[in-house]
Protein backbone atom coordinates (compact mmCIF):
# COMPACT_ATOMS: atom_id res chain seq x y z
CA UNK A 1 0.00 0.00 0.00
CA UNK A 2 1.49 3.60 -0.75
CA UNK A 3 1.23 6.47 0.80
CA UNK A 4 -1.11 7.96 -0.98
CA UNK A 5 -3.77 5.22 -1.09
CA UNK A 6 -2.71 5.39 2.94
CA UNK A 7 -3.29 8.74 3.14
CA UNK A 8 -6.54 8.27 0.27
CA UNK A 9 -8.54 6.18 2.25
CA UNK A 10 -7.85 6.28 5.76
CA UNK A 11 -11.41 7.55 7.06
CA UNK A 12 -12.99 6.22 4.11
CA UNK A 13 -12.16 3.31 2.51
CA UNK A 14 -14.57 2.92 -0.95
CA UNK A 15 -16.51 -0.45 -1.53
CA UNK A 16 -14.97 -3.71 -1.83
CA UNK A 17 -16.28 -6.86 -3.15
CA UNK A 18 -16.54 -10.02 -1.82
CA UNK A 19 -16.11 -13.80 -2.71
CA UNK A 20 -18.62 -15.92 -1.59
CA UNK A 21 -18.81 -19.90 -1.16
CA UNK A 22 -21.25 -21.28 -3.38
CA UNK A 23 -21.33 -23.60 -6.19
CA UNK A 24 -22.22 -22.39 -9.81
CA UNK A 25 -26.05 -22.10 -9.81
CA UNK A 26 -27.89 -23.90 -12.51
CA UNK A 27 -28.03 -22.55 -16.28
CA UNK A 28 -31.09 -24.63 -17.26
CA UNK A 29 -32.59 -24.05 -21.01
CA UNK A 30 -33.66 -26.17 -23.33
CA UNK A 31 -31.91 -29.40 -23.02
CA UNK A 32 -29.44 -29.17 -26.45
CA UNK A 33 -28.09 -26.26 -24.79
CA UNK A 34 -27.05 -28.00 -21.89
CA UNK A 35 -25.60 -31.31 -24.14
CA UNK A 36 -24.09 -28.87 -25.85
CA UNK A 37 -22.30 -26.74 -22.73
CA UNK A 38 -21.94 -30.62 -21.18
CA UNK A 39 -19.84 -31.71 -24.33
CA UNK A 40 -17.80 -28.33 -24.70
CA UNK A 41 -16.95 -28.49 -20.69
CA UNK A 42 -16.23 -32.53 -21.26
CA UNK A 43 -14.10 -31.56 -24.47
CA UNK A 44 -12.35 -28.99 -22.44
CA UNK A 45 -11.57 -31.41 -19.32
CA UNK A 46 -10.36 -34.31 -21.18
CA UNK A 47 -7.84 -31.90 -23.48
CA UNK A 48 -6.42 -30.33 -19.66
CA UNK A 49 -6.44 -33.91 -18.28
CA UNK A 50 -4.73 -34.87 -21.03
CA UNK A 51 -2.04 -32.59 -20.79
CA UNK A 52 -1.41 -32.90 -17.07
CA UNK A 53 -1.20 -36.55 -17.08
CA UNK A 54 1.05 -36.26 -20.44
CA UNK A 55 3.39 -33.45 -18.52
CA UNK A 56 3.46 -35.82 -15.39
CA UNK A 57 4.46 -39.03 -17.33
CA UNK A 58 7.08 -37.23 -19.16
CA UNK A 59 10.80 -37.79 -18.08
CA UNK A 60 11.59 -34.80 -15.84
CA UNK A 61 7.52 -33.62 -15.80
CA UNK A 62 5.74 -32.97 -13.25
CA UNK A 63 3.70 -35.51 -11.25
CA UNK A 64 2.13 -32.46 -9.68
CA UNK A 65 -0.07 -31.38 -12.30
CA UNK A 66 -3.02 -33.62 -12.13
CA UNK A 67 -3.40 -32.65 -8.58
CA UNK A 68 -3.00 -29.02 -9.05
CA UNK A 69 -5.95 -29.67 -12.21
CA UNK A 70 -8.15 -31.27 -9.24
CA UNK A 71 -7.04 -28.52 -7.02
CA UNK A 72 -7.46 -25.81 -9.46
CA UNK A 73 -11.47 -27.73 -10.48
CA UNK A 74 -12.16 -27.81 -6.56
CA UNK A 75 -11.76 -24.43 -6.02
CA UNK A 76 -13.40 -23.00 -8.74
CA UNK A 77 -16.28 -25.39 -8.14
CA UNK A 78 -17.01 -23.42 -4.45
CA UNK A 79 -14.97 -20.24 -4.85
CA UNK A 80 -16.68 -17.37 -6.45
CA UNK A 81 -15.24 -13.69 -6.40
CA UNK A 82 -17.46 -10.64 -6.92
CA UNK A 83 -15.68 -7.25 -7.25
CA UNK A 84 -17.90 -3.98 -6.65
CA UNK A 85 -17.49 -2.64 -10.56
CA UNK A 86 -18.03 0.91 -9.41
CA UNK A 87 -14.74 0.84 -7.31
CA UNK A 88 -12.30 -1.21 -9.49
CA UNK A 89 -10.20 2.22 -10.88
CA UNK A 90 -10.21 4.19 -13.84
CA UNK A 91 -11.65 3.53 -17.07
CA UNK A 92 -13.06 0.11 -16.16
CA UNK A 93 -9.75 -0.86 -14.60
CA UNK A 94 -7.31 -0.37 -16.89
CA UNK A 95 -5.83 2.35 -14.79
CA UNK A 96 -5.44 2.16 -11.41
CA UNK A 97 -6.44 4.79 -8.98
CA UNK A 98 -3.31 5.83 -6.92
CA UNK A 99 -5.52 7.36 -3.91
CA UNK A 100 -7.56 3.79 -3.35
CA UNK A 101 -5.97 0.81 -1.89
CA UNK A 102 -9.89 -0.56 -2.10
CA UNK A 103 -9.26 -0.56 -5.52
CA UNK A 104 -6.38 -2.74 -5.74
CA UNK A 105 -8.78 -5.11 -4.29
CA UNK A 106 -11.55 -4.95 -6.48
CA UNK A 107 -8.47 -5.50 -9.13
CA UNK A 108 -7.83 -8.93 -7.25
CA UNK A 109 -11.00 -10.55 -6.97
CA UNK A 110 -11.70 -9.36 -10.67
CA UNK A 111 -8.58 -11.12 -11.26
CA UNK A 112 -9.36 -14.12 -9.14
CA UNK A 113 -13.07 -14.08 -11.15
CA UNK A 114 -11.79 -14.23 -14.44
CA UNK A 115 -9.09 -16.87 -13.35
CA UNK A 116 -11.63 -19.44 -12.10
CA UNK A 117 -14.21 -18.90 -15.08
CA UNK A 118 -13.19 -21.77 -17.25
CA UNK A 119 -13.69 -23.96 -13.91
CA UNK A 120 -17.04 -23.10 -13.22
CA UNK A 121 -18.19 -22.86 -16.69
CA UNK A 122 -16.70 -26.98 -16.40
CA UNK A 123 -18.39 -27.63 -13.31
CA UNK A 124 -21.57 -25.78 -13.97
CA UNK A 125 -22.43 -27.04 -17.42
CA UNK A 126 -21.79 -31.41 -15.82
CA UNK A 127 -23.97 -30.34 -13.07
CA UNK A 128 -26.40 -29.29 -15.44
CA UNK A 129 -25.71 -32.58 -17.49
CA UNK A 130 -26.17 -34.63 -14.38
CA UNK A 131 -29.35 -33.21 -13.19
CA UNK A 132 -31.09 -33.32 -16.60
CA UNK A 133 -29.94 -37.23 -16.75
CA UNK A 134 -31.61 -37.37 -13.69
CA UNK A 135 -34.72 -35.56 -14.53
CA UNK A 136 -34.37 -32.56 -12.12
CA UNK A 137 -34.58 -30.05 -15.15
CA UNK A 138 -34.23 -26.34 -13.77
CA UNK A 139 -36.35 -24.12 -15.58
CA UNK A 140 -35.33 -20.60 -15.42
CA UNK A 141 -38.14 -18.05 -15.93
CA UNK A 142 -37.90 -14.69 -17.62
CA UNK A 143 -37.88 -11.62 -15.03
CA UNK A 144 -41.48 -10.45 -14.89
CA UNK A 145 -42.81 -6.70 -15.66
CA UNK A 146 -44.45 -4.55 -12.87
CA UNK A 147 -47.87 -5.32 -14.14
CA UNK A 148 -47.52 -8.81 -13.56
CA UNK A 149 -47.80 -9.76 -16.87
Amino acid sequence: MSLLEWLGESRNPGPVGDVHLTPPPPEGGPPARIVVRALVALALLAAVTWYAIDDALEVGGTPLAPALLVAYLALSAFVSPEPDADNIGYARGLVDDPFRWSDDANRTLLFLAVALAPGRFVIGALLDAVRLARGRRTIVLPPRDRDGR
